[in-house]
This record gives structure tokens, C-alpha cells and sequence, in this order.
């Protein structure tokens, strides 16, 4: 908080690392008042994943309403905000996910569904939609698909694929299209207008899968599964 002694009794969000404990150190500057309606479970799988859809969208993709977004791996934490995100500020959304969770990302108010592993790829399923932004939360082939499927002038952000620039490099340079990756940064400002899209009903909780901190390893193992949907919470302590 800008205060030096916020108030004993706020509760808190933040972005930060030693999470894995029953208290935690942080700067005041960084951390935002908790949802007042989210529960500490889900509110505690927003600020990293939010703060990264956030940023992605909006400081590095650029994105403003009108346009249309192709999010890739929308049913994963940080696509899944950055579906809502998007549609919340006026933007026609696409997401892409696996056949199991297509119900789900429509359930989070995307436009379009596009099953990633459709015969002939996800660029040829959408040829002539025209594609504004990608947000890439995957990598891999996925990343792809994504700029071929890019409008000309188009512009992809990734996450997950740190040979970005190679690639958007070998299309052919009359299409134009600019993008990078980004690592996520603090930012109370945004957490707090994060927070007040969901107190206002714009925006909801992700599917949390919530598990002891001694499962911790399952929960990682889940994780890199590349399957799991929405957020995995650690729970330290009753909140």
C-alpha cells in the first residue's frame, strides 16, 4: 500500500515469490486489497495470472475495443483472464483449447472456440477471420499457428516461446507483423482494476483446483501435464 503501515486488518493480494508459506514478506507498494467478493482461494490464483493477461493485452499487445483477439491455451490460468479481460474492455475474443475444454472457454465469454488440435491447424479453421492480436500462453506449434492466422500489420505476444523473433522473422515481411514477449511486472494500479472488475461482476474466478501445501508436487505434476484447467491453488492454512 502507499501507506507505510497499511491497516492490520486489509486483506491483500500480490504478485510475489515465497508463497509457499503461512506469511510472507512484501512491499507495501505492490499489493492491492483482496475481491471483496472472491473467496482467499480464489483470489490468491489472480494477481500472477492476472497481472500477466493484463500486461500482455493491454501494455504490450496494445489492444483496444473493437478489435478481435486470438487467445491460445484460453482455458489455462493467464489465457482464461485474458479471455475475460478482453472481452470486459469491448474486444471480439477467440480462444483456443482442447476438445474437453471448449464448453468451458465459452463459459468465460469467448466469441469463438477452436479446438488446437483441428484437422489442417487453428490458421486454416480461422482463415478469413481477421485476427488483430494474438496472445500466446503455450508456445510451441501453437505459436505458429498463431501468426499465420494474424491479420497484415497483426501483432503476437507470448509468454512461452522465447524464439519469437525468429519466427515472426521468416514470414514474409509484406505482412507485417510485430510482436514480443514480456516478462510480467508489479503493478498495484492494475491489480486494483482488476479487483474492481470483479466486484462488479465483469469478470469471475477461474476453476481452481484447490490442494494441501504438502501436495505441492502433485500439484506441479498436474501442471506440467500441460492439462490442467484454470488455476491450482496451494492452501497454507484455513483464511
Amino acid at each position: 500500500m502507499v501507506e507505510e503501515h497499511p491497516e492490520e486488518a486489509d486483506k491483500k493480494i500480490d504478485a510475489t515469490t515465497g508463497g509457499y508459506a503461512e506469511y510472507a514478506v512484501v512491499s507495501g507498494w505492490k499489493v492491492a486489497k483482496k475481491p471483496a467478493s472472491l473467496s482467499f482461494a480464489d483470489a490468491g490464483g489472480v494477481p500472477l495470472a492476472g497481472l500477466t493477461a493484463w500486461q500482455g493485452l493491454f501494455d504490450y499487445g496494445n489492444a483496444v475495443a473493437g478489435q478481435t483477439v486470438l487467445v491460445l491455451a484460453a482455458s489455462g490460468g493467464v489465457g482464461g483472464y485474458a479471455v475475460q479481460f478482453a472481452k470486459a474492455k469491448g474486444l471480439t475474443v477467440i480462444g483456443t483449447c482442447s476438445e474437453r475444454n471448449v464448453d468451458y472457454v465459452k463459459s468465460l465469454g469467448a466469441d469463438r472456440v477452436v479446438d488446437y488440435n483441428v484437422e489442417g491447424g487453428v490458421a486454416a479453421a480461422l482463415e478469413g477471420t481477421v485476427i488483430d492480436l494474438v496472445y500466446d500462453a503455450v508456445g510451441g506449434d501453437n505459436t505458429v499457428q498463431g501468426i499465420k492466422a494474424l491479420k497484415k500489420g497483426g501483432r503476437i505476444v507470448s509468454i512461452a516461446n522465447y524464439g519469437l523473433g525468429d519466427l515472426i522473422a521468416a514470414e514474409p515481411a509484406e505482412r507485417e507483423i510485430t510482436g514480443t514477449g514480456f516478462l510480467v511486472r508489479p503493478s498495484r494500479a492494475q491489480l486494483e482494476e482488476i479487483a474492481a472488475l470483479f466486484d462488479a461482476g465483469a469478470v469471475k474466478p477461474l476453476h481452481a483446483t484447490v490442494l494441501p501445501l504438502e501436495k505441492a508436487a502433485e500439484a506441479y505434476a498436474t501442471l506440467l501435464s500441460g492439462r490442467a484447467r484454470g488455476k491450482i491453488v496451494l492452501e497454507t492454512r484455513s483464511a
